[in-house]
């Protein structure tokens, strides 16, 4: 999971969650281009800390509309 103070911001761009070890890698940018990539798509990306421990992301796209 992300820290509760944190969890509104994981998807800013070179934003990382204050950690230490292993976990500390990356730029902060995955979930930012993820994030605009769907945004693109008319949809959106929102992320929860699930009860008992671990991070929920959820997708959401528009289903295209077939012609």
């Amino acid at each position: 999971g992300v820290p509760a103070e944190h969890l509104g911001r994981i998807f800013e761009p070179y934003f990382r969650v204050p950690v230490q070890g292993p976990a500390a890698e990356g730029t902060g940018l995955g979930l930012a281009i993820a994030r605009r990539v769907f945004q693109r798509h008319q949809g959106d990306a929102t992320a929860t800390n699930r009860e008992g421990g671990g991070l929920v992301v959820t997708v959401r796209i528009p289903a295209a509309q077939m012609v």
